[in-house]
């Protein structure tokens, strides 16, 4: 320890000697918050804490060193400030007296979250978690110490705008990492340039978590949304969220990356909507491209992509060849906030009228003209071939080889390969064959692919895999830098998206909403109605698994959807008034003996 103790806090690395420190300027006199833990505070007597990083509402991050691994690393401190406190000096964590089960539910939350998040690292688009343990009457979370610089100091490094081509290449895996967090039950709710990370080798990584309270509008938390980022219902507590939550996210940030320009934040579009389409800004963004970001930036959740499979399929679809709009592309802004156009001088009619008739009439002439000309042309060339087909064949053929449609001519030249029999053997037509480093075609779209490396021959085999999104090759036969020429055969792995899905919460939604959503995850479901007074009719009441269960995709499990129908009233109402009769008759039927009594005497 007494080695590790001669560090710079500031960046955690070595410093022997006095002063402010050479590679970060940190001293070690530099004041700190008090509510937060002092430089050099040692955890669970491994984990050095050095400067505070950043905080929120709901805890801090310090840039930390591990003593046993001896490398830096990033430690995360559950520390909701308005639920406790921490004095000056004490690193123990005091909870108000009428906080304490708040604190203790968002703490047990903040655990189950970085859990999840260490269970599941399968993606190098994550920051990794290494360790999770309690001490000081909290909970910390040991991360790792990123490299590289958020997604928006290096726009603003590099031109402010990022083309389509250089998108396509970086963001793929970052959607399959958000395919796999969703998955596994875990929202994000705060993806912005400034939670994505861009590391030395161009790859982006994902960071900043964060508990839901944490990341909605008036909560128990300080919340921290970002603005123009956040979807419409981190602004209401009312508001359900959920992966779609975080397709408006991502779609806020394509739509940053690509037109240079902030989003206008949600709580504003709310109340008037003056976002205007991608194209409009940038025009050189794909028409298809344009409009799936729009979809995904739609205020009305409902109406918006729900999940990253539909996302990735509509921003990566092939565009038209002349990549032009199906129609007028207009501004997603209110009508009355459009200048109107310019006024047309009214045109007079019968001049109009009178010009279309001698257009008309010259138009006859010509088709006349142009009958008679093509006519005379057919003639003569009916003649000429009658007249030259009886001439002998002097002339010898030219040396090109030609085709017709009713002869094919004698092959001379080398029989070319067509179907090589494995992905080493390459088709080729000559000695000089162009030949090309093969590209890494792992977390790339397949449908992609074709169009771009038209000198070689794909051959996709379509497996579920839970790693990959629909549609991203997660394996190829030919190692990526290896030299191959045109027309070689490449068989890659595509996936069909996880083996198995969530199933997702039915709570409050109509049934034709829910099998909607479970259409998107490519659930399949029958339908069956149940009586019940106790949810409205034609909303979810159950279904045959319960809810976060995995459902088969692979094997085509099938689950029943029971929603609620009015009970039938029973017809026992008109037997109602005979019970009173007959208890009648019984109580009448005791006075009997007592007439008979005095016959006896």
């Amino acid at each position: 320890m007494e080695n590790n103790l001669k560090l710079c806090m500031g960046c955690m690395c070595r410093k022997e000697y006095s002063g402010p420190c050479e590679m970060c300027g940190y001293m070690d006199n530099t004041a700190y918050l008090p509510s937060y833990l002092p430089p050099k505070t040692v955890l669970m007597n491994r984990y050095i804490v050095g400067k505070l990083l950043a905080y929120n509402g709901e805890g801090a991050v310090y840039i930390g060193y591990d003593t046993e691994l001896n490398k830096a690393v990033e430690i995360k401190e559950y520390m909701p400030d308005l639920l406790c406190t921490r004095k000056k000096g004490e690193n123990t964590i005091t909870v108000n007296s009428d906080s304490l089960p708040l604190y203790k539910s968002y703490l047990s939350e903040f655990a189950d979250l970085y859990k999840t998040l260490m269970n599941n690292d399968e993606t190098e688009s994550v920051q990794k978690i290494y360790g999770i343990f309690s001490e000081n009457n909290t909970g910390y979370v040991i991360m790792e110490r990123l490299g590289g610089i958020p997604l928006s100091e290096y726009l603003k490094n590099f031109g402010g705008v990022m083309n389509w081509e250089s998108v396509r290449e970086i963001f793929p895996p970052l959607f399959t990492a958000l395919n796999i967090l969703h998955s596994c039950g875990i929202v994000h709710r705060g993806l912005s340039p400034e939670s994505i990370f861009i590391d030395e080798r161009g790859r982006l990584k994902l960071t900043a978590f964060g508990i839901s309270a944490s990341r909605t509008a008036d909560s128990s938390l300080n919340q921290e949304l970002f603005p123009g980022y956040a979807a419409p219902e981190q602004y209401s507590l009312s508001e359900r969220q959920g992966g779609w939550t975080d397709i408006y996210g991502i779609c806020a940030v394509l739509y940053r990356v690509l037109t240079g320009t902030e989003p206008q934040p949600a709580d504003e579009r709310i109340r008037d909507d003056m976002l205007a389409e991608p194209f409009l800004v940038n025009r050189s963004i794909p028409q298809n491209v344009s409009r799936t970001i729009v979809n995904g930036l739609s205020l009305d959740q409902n109406n918006r992509i729900h999940n990253v499979n539909m996302l990735v399929g509509k921003l990566f679809e092939q565009p038209k060849a002349n990549d032009e709009p199906d129609g007028p592309v207009r501004p997603l802004v209110a009508p009355e906030n459009i200048p109107p156009l310019a006024e047309k001088k009214p045109v007079q009619k019968k001049p109009v009228q009178k010009s279309r008739k001698k257009k008309k009439e010259k138009s006859n002439i010509g088709t006349i003209v142009g009958i008679s000309v093509f006519l005379a042309i057919v003639t003569g060339f009916i003649i000429a071939i009658a007249y030259f087909s009886k001439q002998p064949a002097t002339i010898p053929p030219p040396q090109q080889t030609t085709t017709s449609a009713t002869t094919t001519p004698p092959v001379t030249t080398a029989p070319i390969t067509t179907a090589p029999t494995s992905a080493s053997e390459t088709t080729t037509t000559a000695d000089n064959a162009e030949k090309i480093l093969l590209p890494d075609f792992v977390n790339r779209f397949y449908n992609t692919l074709e169009s771009r490396y038209s000198m070689l021959v794909f051959n996709p085999t379509y497996e579920y895999n839970d790693t990959y999104a629909e549609g991203i090759v997660f394996d190829q036969d030919i190692e990526a830098g290896t030299e191959v020429t045109g027309g070689t055969i490449v068989n890659l792995k595509v996936s069909k998206g996880p083996e198995s899905v969530a199933l997702p919460d039915y709570v409050g939604m109509k049934v034709e909403e829910y099998t909607s959503k479970l259409s998107e995850l490519g659930i399949k479901y029958d339908t069956e109605s149940e009586e019940t007074s106790e949810v409205k009719g034609g909303y979810v009441v159950r279904c045959s698994k319960e809810i976060g269960d995995k459902v088969l995709i692979a094997e085509d499990e099938s689950v029943i959807v029971y929603y609620a129908v009015a009970p039938k009233k029973t017809e026992t109402t008109p037997e109602e008034p005979e019970e009173p009769e007959e208890a009648e008759t019984e109580e009448a039927e005791p006075e009997e003996p007592e007439e008979t009594e005095p016959e006896e005497e």
